[in-house]
């Protein structure tokens, strides 16, 4: 049972994460990029597609200081 439950998790996992195969302004080599936690991209103008790397899956923000 515990091995069902792990295969589980991680079909969920993979199905969840997020592609670029299918979209005509990402250039070539990022389109099969995979993230968990989302993409970021920009364009770039020199070659007419976007570029993109993984989210990160935390954002850590420092605490603000007390004067």
């Amino acid at each position: 049972m515990p091995m069902r439950r792990l295969l589980l998790a991680l079909s969920v996992a993979c199905a969840s994460c997020a592609t670029l195969k299918n979209d005509a302004t990402v250039c070539a080599e990022y389109r099969d990029l995979r993230c968990a936690a989302g993409t970021n991209c920009s364009l770039d103008r020199a070659r007419g597609c976007q570029v993109c790397q993984c989210a990160r899956a935390f954002s850590v923000q420092p605490e603000p200081q007390q004067k």
